[in-house]
């Protein structure tokens, strides 16, 4: 297990300029209710979060590599909790 799964009962959580790719283990912190993973090199797990129903916001800035598709998906999901400023279309 990923040290990012055993925080489950946390409700904010701050992982900026960090070398993170993968965030799918954020997933299981269902509690959740702010998360920023901005300017990290975040290739996989971004549409995992759409187990963060209880979040109000998911800044996710400056994470240029993840598909604009994906993050669309995620808004569908989630509705208008995310924030991004950068994808890519393929």
């Amino acid at each position: 297990t990923s040290p990012l799964q055993n925080l489950t009962q946390l409700q904010g959580l701050s992982i900026t300029y960090n070398q993170i790719e993968d965030i799918s283990p954020l997933a299981a912190n269902t509690e959740l209710l702010a998360l920023d993973i901005s300017n990290n090199p975040i290739n996989t797990g971004i549409l995992d979060l759409n187990t963060l129903t209880r979040a109000s916001v998911i800044r996710s800035e400056n994470n240029g590599d993840v598909l604009c598709l994906t993050y669309a998906q995620l808004l569908l999901a989630l509705g208008p909790v995310v924030l991004f400023d950068q994808c890519r279309l393929f």
